[in-house]
């Protein structure tokens, strides 16, 4: 697997991770994993029921997930891979981080957990 590649885009506005692990498949066998707990097959259901009924995600989509760094972005990013891995259709994960200026705001972070 190779890293993310970080590049800036809007006149530095955004930061882009394309991540390169997001867009594998599993093969068949994998395909029925068992969810790491319940909550995660709680989610997962409820997820995969609103992607259905409202066709959100079809063949060959590129999603565009906002992460912050925060629990509340790393979830749907991590519970959207998960389901990415045993859908009957292919589609990639892309992270986007907005860079909002602060000094302290540690973007390395965030590469680096997506490689």
């Amino acid at each position: 697997m190779s890293s993310c590649k970080i590049g800036i885009q809007d006149s530095g506005s955004i930061v882009h991770y394309p991540l390169s692990t997001f867009g594998h498949r599993l093969s068949t066998a994998d395909s029925f994993m068992p969810y790491a707990n319940p909550l995660e097959a709680r989610l997962a259901k409820k997820v995969t029921k609103a992607i259905v009924d409202f066709k959100l995600i079809e063949e060959g989509d590129r999603v565009m997930v906002g992460l912050s760094g925060g629990k509340d972005s790393w979830a749907p990013m991590q519970l959207l891979d998960v389901l990415r891995q045993r859908a009957p259709i292919r589609f990639t994960l892309v992270a986007v981080n907005v860079d909002s200026g602060y000094r302290e705001y540690q973007h390395d972070v965030i590469a680096r957990t997506c490689e």
